[in-house]
């Protein structure tokens, strides 16, 4: 759940592009992407 709030944080409120947001999550640049999608 923790992860998923940073996504939203760094994703859609700071803008910082999917490649960045996966490293800083330790997560792959897929599972980053399923994520996402989910949450939209």
């Amino acid at each position: 759940m923790d992860q998923l709030q940073e996504l939203v944080r760094l994703h859609r409120r700071l803008g910082t592009p999917a490649r960045q947001v996966a490293p800083v999550l330790r997560m792959g640049v897929d599972v980053e992407r399923s994520h996402r999608r989910v949450l939209e």
